[in-house]
């Protein structure tokens, strides 16, 4: 029997990571299941914190993400074959929701719409997940949440307001989103998402 892959979506500042730890932490106790992130732990993903950093172009940026995104895919897709359930904190909707919005004003000279294009071109690599938490947050709290650590290219209010709402589009649209008001406590979050896991799992 197949796993089940779960990813925790959401903008910085949103406490996906916490919440997707402390989630973690409670199912291992009670089923085969695994916890990985994006970007990875590989010598891609540290290409790609690099790249954050880094005066890159938003192409090149996208690039690294989707070789890292493509590496990650294979791992999953064993331990899915195995059985085990995986779960990831950022996947392929991370991808579409801030490089699409890095990406819209250039692709947008040429007609091409930013999200359409990552969707296509990371088709062939990505696996659809069975279930994604989507960690919703007003951004003015997601900025006081951070404010304590030194900030990456992408975590300005009015970028992570437009990454939102390409999350909130891609909710509206696709079966597997789970929307979790993640303004609550850590605690109350934790148990919604233990709960809706426990029921695909």
């Amino acid at each position: 029997m197949n796993g089940k892959l779960i990813t925790f979506e959401g903008i910085d500042g949103s406490g996906k990571t916490t919440g997707c730890k402390k989630v973690y932490a409670r199912l291992k106790k009670k089923t085969k299941i695994v916890l990985v992130s994006e970007p990875t732990k590989t010598w891609l993903g540290d290409g790609v914190r690099k790249a954050m950093n880094e005066k890159v172009s938003p192409f090149t940026h996208a690039l690294l993400f989707m070789a890292d995104h493509a590496n990650l895919g294979e791992k999953i897709k064993k331990y899915l074959e195995d059985g085990i359930n995986v779960m990831c904190d950022r996947y392929n909707d991370s991808s579409y929701a801030y490089q699409g919005v890095e990406l819209k004003n250039i692709l947008a000279k040429y007609n091409i719409d930013s999200l359409e294009y990552l969707m296509e071109i990371q088709k062939p690599f990505t696996i659809k997940p069975d279930l994604t938490l989507l960690f919703v947050v007003k951004p003015e709290t997601a900025m006081k949440r951070i404010s304590h650590r030194k900030k990456t290219r992408f975590e300005k209010i009015r970028f992570l307001k437009d990454v939102q709402n390409i999350y909130l589009g891609i909710a509206e649209k696709e079966k597997r989103y789970k929307k979790i008001d993640a303004n609550r406590n850590v605690d109350e979050v934790v148990e919604e998402c233990v709960r809706e896991i426990e029921k695909i799992i």
